[in-house]
């Protein structure tokens, strides 16, 4: 992959407005690859998403008869976060292996990678929210003055997925299998996950290992703000942050030395 970038500066700040420009160079470069020459362009965007929605609607509202109110609106906000957070973490994991001539070159930062596979398709679940919009209004919701917090939940989102995927890429550049074994980590993970069901249908004797998982309280509280116009749980969303910074620390090191032991051999 042949990128070109300014070279390296010697002071703080400018090496800050550096990876501000190469990190954004970069994003929109996959933004417009990724579409180019296509009829529907960013449309694709949303055909995945759609068609998720389509057979969850048949299965969970027809043929199972799961009374929850204004489904599509729910199962596509969940769609479309979740999208974000397994396509990003799905690429991350070949930031190492599948860059290598890339980390090879002088001057350029292992580390803006993950960063910049997340912002890429943070980009993309920006281009569907007019779609989901159209999908909340449809469906009655009346996001009120807490949308003005989604930046924030889209924050914290981002620093959890940042932590796992400086992980999962440093884990792949060791052991190859963690790419796959993590496709199917990342679809079972689906199920254990609110996205296209209500937190509190499952049973209460599972319920303190449940929300555990910290998508429960990110995915209420984009519902909270998008659907219900109500608080989100900030309590729990800190928490999820602090944590998420916590792993973030450590992965960006792990990262580091796999980036820099394992990309010769590769």
């Amino acid at each position: 992959m042949n990128v070109s970038y300014p070279a390296p500066a010697p002071h703080v700040l400018q090496r800050l407005g550096y990876l501000r420009d190469l990190m954004r160079e970069m994003v929109w470069r996959d933004v417009r690859v990724r579409y180019k020459r296509s009829v529907l362009g960013i449309a694709w965007t949303m055909v995945n998403p759609l068609l998720h929605l389509l057979v969850f609607y048949f299965v969970f509202q027809v043929i199972l008869a799961m009374d929850t109110p204004r489904f599509t609106s729910f199962a596509l906000t969940g769609l479309l976060v979740w999208g974000w957070v397994t396509a990003s973490l799905a690429q991350s994991a070949g930031s190492i292996t599948n860059n290598a001539t890339m980390l090879r070159q002088p001057g350029f930062p292992p580390t803006i990678l993950p960063p910049i596979i997340l912002s890429t398709h943070l980009v993309y679940l920006l281009f569907a929210l007019p779609v989901l919009t159209v999908f909340l209004i449809v469906g009655g919701s009346r996001p009120g003055l807490g949308l003005l917090t989604l930046p924030l939940i889209l924050a914290v989102n981002f620093v959890f997925i940042l932590a796992l995927a400086y992980f999962v890429a440093a884990a792949n550049a060791y052991f190859r299998d963690i790419q796959h074994f993590l496709d199917v980590l990342l679809r079972l993970s689906m199920f254990l996950s609110p996205v296209f069901y209500e937190a509190q249908r499952v049973p209460e004797a599972y319920q303190y290992w449940y929300q555990m998982n910290p998508m429960v309280p990110l995915l209420e509280a984009y519902r909270a703000v998008l659907m219900y116009d109500t608080r989100p749980d900030w309590e729990r969303l800190a928490v999820v942050f602090l944590v998420s910074l916590l792993v973030l620390y450590f992965s960006v090191r792990l990262y580091r030395r796999a980036a820099v032991r394992k990309v010769d051999e590769l």
